[in-house]
């Protein structure tokens, strides 16, 4: 039997406002961590939104090198003062990043909707 993998990994940025939501989808590892550190490159180089979602939905497998790459473009936006969220990862993400006690740390929220909850003030809790 040959097992035949096909690199299916793509990584999309949305502008909402004052937010980027990044969202990887395919498996984050040694062989795609690299598109997270360009991204976080190129996304710095230009003016970076005030808040940046990472929605995680979509990838259902991540190593230790993509685990890495996340943690890294985590520090370069968070050290210029802007916020960044990790939002919906699937099981296996989820249970790596809660491991390595960086659930936390990450800001971790358990669906985009919670996050953009926190993000984006509700219309029917400003004051009338």
């Amino acid at each position: 039997m040959i097992a035949v993998k096909v690199d299916t990994f793509r990584l999309l940025a949305n502008s909402a406002g004052e937010t980027v939501v990044l969202h990887p989808a395919g498996d984050l590892d040694l062989h795609t961590a690299g598109a997270i550190e360009d991204w976080a490159t190129g996304y710095l180089d230009g003016t970076p939104a005030a808040v940046t979602l990472i929605d995680l939905s979509d990838v259902g497998f991540m190593d230790s090198a993509g685990l890495g790459a996340l943690i890294g473009a985590w520090k370069r936006i968070t050290a210029t003062g802007r916020t960044v969220m990790v939002a919906a990862p699937t099981p296996q993400p989820a249970r790596l990043m809660r491991i390595t006690g960086l659930e936390g740390r990450l800001g971790v929220r358990a669906t985009v909707a919670e996050a953009l909850e926190e993000i984006i003030p509700r219309r029917s809790h400003a004051p009338a």
